[in-house]
């Protein structure tokens, strides 16, 4: 099922619902969470010693595309071997489209017919994409559209109701993939988790996972924005998931990192994204109390 963060309306699972349809007519946000645990093959990655009570959570050692977007991937990849003929429209600041391209090889292997999965996705990125993600996305995709403005489902699927929207923050179906992160987190009895927070899609269903599906309040889950260029792709304030900050208290868990330098520090010394390296200087800053997990979202390009 579906169910909306704010008044708790169900509805069946079905992909490109993003609005409650009883409290809500906004097409751009997020305003619903998968209720299910998906079962898909997902290969989890290293969880290493930080400091006394502090992990690393390694996402960016994942074999795709060494960002935690795989985990998404890997979910469509199975739905796919299902479900050869679905469409999609994809939004993306580079890393999603990135780890969306390598399934085809995967698709291909089996099935002989990657083409048609290359040639059939619609994808937009911002003109601020930097280069070297437009490289290799171009090598990728033989068609790439380019927008500065926030696309609503319709209009990234150009009002195809049958093509699927996996955009980050606008997708509750695949976002629920990210449940398997905290299937992995959950053994380690944490306190805190301090993760990246750009469209907040994972720190949303890490949220729901921990405060929702399994109800341990006591798990701190922190978002870490940063208004830096150098720590997204994308030069905007929207958020698609901020329904879900609102929900679990926006103004008292949320941190803004805007120290360039310092984010430049840690990148370096962890071969890690600058919007990775947020959690480095959140967790210098917040000090926390308690078991911690630091999860390191994508890798240096």
């Amino acid at each position: 099922m579906l169910k909306c963060i704010s008044c708790g309306f169900e509805l069946p699972e079905k992909f490109n619902s993003i609005a409650c349809p009883k409290c809500s007519n906004d097409e751009i946000h997020n305003w619903l969470y998968s209720t299910s645990l998906k079962n898909f093959e997902c290969k989890g990655t290293p969880l290493t010693k930080y400091d006394s009570n502090t992990w690393l959570k390694r996402e960016d050692s994942s074999l795709l595309s060494g960002t935690f977007k795989d985990r998404k991937t890997s979910f469509l990849q199975s739905f796919l071997n299902k479900h050869l003929k679905q469409k999609f429209a994809l939004a993306s600041s580079g890393n999603m489209a990135i780890s969306f391209s390598k399934l085809w090889a995967a698709i291909d292997s089996y099935h002989k017919c990657a083409y048609r999965f290359s040639h059939d996705t619609y994808l937009w990125v911002s003109p601020d994409i930097s280069h070297q993600k437009l490289q290799i996305l171009q090598k990728a995709y033989p068609e790439i559209n380019f927008t500065d403005k926030i696309l609503s489902t319709e209009e990234l699927t150009l009002g195809e109701a049958d093509r699927w929207n996996i955009t980050n923050g606008m997708d509750p179906i695949g976002a629920s993939a990210y449940y398997s992160l905290g299937l992995e987190l959950e053994p380690c009895n944490l306190d805190n988790i301090i993760v990246p927070c750009g469209s907040g899609e994972l720190y949303s269903a890490l949220a729901v996972y921990f405060g929702i599906l399994r109800k341990q309040y006591k798990v701190n889950v922190i978002p870490v924005t940063s208004k830096l260029p150098e720590a997204d792709a994308i030069k905007t304030d929207f958020v698609a998931c901020q329904p879900f900050l609102n929900s679990f208290g926006e103004c008292k868990n949320s941190h803004v990192i805007n120290d360039a330098e310092k984010l430049k520090y840690y990148s370096d010394t962890y071969n890690c994204e600058y919007s990775s390296a947020v959690v480095f200087a959140a967790y210098e800053q917040l000090k926390p109390k308690g078991r911690t997990c630091l999860i390191v979202t994508g890798a240096k390009k």
